[in-house]
């Protein structure tokens, strides 16, 4: 109804004169709409065959077993299933889903492809790879592609395609018989028709962050049009592990949904504990319950759900032990594709991935025992990254560094400017990804959580703050991540081996975390994953990734005992844990739609208009403060100039009204980052944005498409500036820094 009603309201292609007869109307409406058909896939026979295909830049490697049985769990499925894909971070998880998801849309007629990931970065990261499998599809109709997030048309892919696309609509326009028929490939476009923030969802294929997906289950305007878009897709959801419980009532919800459309899913992740997955794929089989009383001609409540235990990692799944499955894949069945319909079908995989024995190490949270180490282990070279937890760790270990090794030295967190830290990840990615020829001879990336989430890199050793056992591993996965000739690590460095710090105390019982991590992660958490990994500790080599299933089934296994002396701090921190995520579940409910089997009709559905604000809905389904997000630039005698740095514009004066088809608008676009806690929690939100609002030199900025509405940070010509009592300062070097003044020094 939405759609037919935006389409009949188009001035542009229905003019409000009435010179011709409404069917000529009509036609030529039609003939310039620019919707796509549905994607209508050849029926997949398997693997084997299909992957050269889609993927003809790994011509030497052959479809592995993982990618083989995750296409043959599609093709052998009954009905329309959701499929869970649990293998080693790097083992070609994405390459099974696109096959797997080809499969599934031929079978049961989908008309494209919905991918979802944890961050805008992993999103742009993923969207180039499919770029490049929808382009090898054959030929066909052309497919439109879309990327949904805050800052798509900062992506370069993205924004040549959309430029492509519209020149090609120009030029077919003109010509409209030249050669585009003639091509043998998939060519992939921007429909001109669907281009805005919620029209371009419909598109075939959508490459996007997961709260495009949460957002199925937010009561918030269009919502229809959002659940239009994702039942009609194969719907591939990234690194669900990465969900909390705030964010997991959401998906959980959404799920439903999925499972009653009888929509196909697609979960992957490389570590999923137990409980999630019970919980996840009760979810989804409970929409089918509903879906399945329907048609059987009576509405009755929810199928009774398999649910995480009450102090399990998703306490918003639980009620209690005895609700977990009886019956259950154990740790060594990894890679697994388990096959979810009216039942679930564990498929252990023969693991190709080879293993390897990793040292886990502990050193005292101190600058001399790290100073000691990086000495030690970089005698003859390497490359090393060190993970802190927070940003500000990270800041003071990079200064600490530098002093002792200068150059070598490299720093990556959140909070640089968004083109600033996507140069250096292709740097990063040039250097030390695959197929990396002049790696260098020695290199210390001293880094936060995003080394763990989107970057393809090699390590000879890693120094990390303690996390979960399951992110622990995440980040353990880019140690000696790619294949290297004999003898082409350092000597002392030939050995994967991981050293864990950011533990304040060793000695005491349990070893308590440094402050950074306890403010990142629950105390809980932290604690099992310190007692699963002991016997590394202690010097037991770990072989992963056989092993860490095992050690993620250990760390979350509601029955665990904790080690002797640890109980009553295990206790708290476990009681903690749940009063918590009993609080984030009741306030994830509270703009939620109802479960399916409430509602009869779409009355009603939505009690709550909602913000019809894309920003305040994807903050709706994270559960964390209003960040503030500010384009960063300098102020100087002659007026606002782009940051020095390395990136596009960079030092380049700005006109006082910028002009969008500038190529510099767009540059001053993508200088943004995200402001600190520290400026942003409680009222001081409301100080900070009141000040940024107070830039005058900015006011002729409103009337661009690109920079219209967004704040300013002005720096001064030393790069820095004053904001609700803090001193915030920028560097090419360090990123954003921000310090809190004494008061002393603000009455000198």
């Amino acid at each position: 109804m939405i759609l037919a009603d935006w389409i009949a309201s188009d001035a542009e292609r229905f003019p409000y004169a009435l010179s011709r007869p409404q069917e000529q109307r009509l036609a030529a409406a039609v003939e310039t709409l620019d919707l796509c058909p549905p994607w209508s896939p050849e029926p997949v026979s398997g693997a084997t065959d299909l992957f050269p295909q889609r993927f003809p830049h790994l011509a030497d490697h052959s479809p592995s077993a993982l990618q083989t049985a995750a296409v043959e769990a599609a093709l052998a499925a009954d009905s329309s299933p959701m499929l869970v894909i649990e293998a080693p971070t790097g083992g070609g998880k994405s390459e099974a889903a696109l096959m797997a998801a080809e499969a599934l849309a031929a079978r049961f007629g989908c008309g494209g492809v919905f991918l979802a990931l944890p961050t805008m970065a992993t999103s742009n990261a993923m969207f180039s790879r499919v770029l490049r499998w929808v382009e090898h599809w054959g030929s066909g109709e052309d497919p439109a592609l879309w990327l949904a997030h805050g800052k798509a048309q900062l992506n370069e892919d993205f924004a040549g395609l959309v430029r492509a696309s519209w020149t090609r609509s120009v030029f077919d326009e003109e010509s409209p018989s030249g050669d585009s028929s003639q091509t043998t490939t998939a060519e992939a476009r921007v429909s001109g028709w669907l281009f805005g923030r919620k029209k371009g969802l419909l598109a075939n294929v959508v490459v996007g962050t997961i709260d495009q997906v949460l957002m199925g289950a937010l009561q918030s305007r269009h919502l229809v049009l959002r659940h239009l878009a994702l039942s009609g897709k194969v719907v591939i959801i990234d690194e669900v592990h990465s969900v909390d419980a705030f964010m997991g009532s959401y998906l959980e919800r959404v799920l439903e949904y999925l499972g009653a459309y009888g929509t196909p899913v697609v979960l992957l992740s490389a570590t999923l504990a137990p409980v999630a997955r019970a919980g996840l794929v009760g979810a989804y089989q409970g929409g089918r319950a509903s879906r399945e009383a329907k048609k059987a001609g009576g509405l009755v409540p929810l199928a009774p759900r398999r649910t995480a235990p009450a102090d399990g990692p998703w306490t918003h799944l639980a009620t209690s032990v005895s609700e977990l499955p009886a019956t259950g894949p154990g740790p060594e069945a990894y890679p697994l594709v388990t096959t979810v319909t009216a039942t679930d079908q564990h498929l252990p995989v023969v693991d190709d991935t080879p293993s390897r024995s990793v040292t886990i190490e502990a050193i005292q949270d101190t600058d001399p025992a790290l100073v000691h180490l990086m000495a030690t282990a970089l005698e003859h070279g390497g490359c090393v990254a060190v993970l802190r937890n927070t940003v500000r760790r990270a800041q003071e270990t990079y200064d600490l560094l530098r002093e002792h090794y200068g150059d070598d030295v490299e720093l990556f967190h959140s909070r640089f400017l968004a083109c600033d830290r996507a140069e250096r990840e292709r740097d990063l990615l040039h250097r030390l990804g695959p197929g990396a020829s002049q790696r260098p001879r020695r290199l210390i990336i001293v880094g936060t959580q995003v080394l763990e989430q989107s970057l393809d890199i090699d390590l000879d050793l890693l120094v990390t703050d303690i996390a979960p056992v399951d992110l622990l591993i995440q980040r353990i996965g880019r140690l000696h991540r790619h294949p290297r000739a004999d003898g082409a690590r350092p000597l002392r460095l030939r050995q994967p081996r991981c050293v864990v710090t950011g533990i304040a105390d060793w000695d005491s019982l349990p070893p308590r975390p440094e402050k950074g991590a306890l403010a990142v992660y629950d105390a809980a958490l932290l604690y099992r994953s310190l007692a699963v990994l002991q016997p590394a500790l202690a010097g037991r080599p770990l072989s992963l990734p056989s092993e860490a299933p095992r050690l993620v089934h250990a760390a979350y296994d509601p029955a665990m005992v904790p080690p002797p002396g640890w109980e009553d701090t295990w206790e708290e921190a476990g009681t903690l844990r749940a009063v918590k995520d009993e609080n984030s579940r009741d306030k994830a409910g509270t703009f939620q739609v109802p479960p399916v089997a409430v509602k009869t009709s779409l009355t009603d559905w939505v009690r709550t208009p909602g913000e019809d604000s894309d920003e305040r809905a994807r903050a709706a389904v994270r559960d964390t403060e209003d960040g503030i997000e500010v384009i960063v630039v300098q102020r100087t005698e002659q007026g606002l100039r782009m940051l020095p740095g390395d990136f596009a514009g960079a030092s380049r004066d700005i006109p006082i009204q910028p002009e969008d088809r500038d190529p510099l608008t767009r540059q001053i676009a993508a200088c943004t980052v995200n402001l600190p806690q520290a400026l942003t929690k409680g009222a001081n939100w409301h100080r900070t944005v009141s000040e940024l609002e107070a830039t005058p030199e900015v006011a002729q900025w409103q009337e661009s498409r690109w920079l219209g509405g967004e704040l300013v940070l002005i720096l001064d010509e030393s790069l820095e500036a004053t904001l609700n009592g803090h001193l915030v300062t920028y560097s090419s070097e360090r990123g954003l820094d921000v310090t809190p003044i004494r008061q002393e020094s603000r009455h000198e």
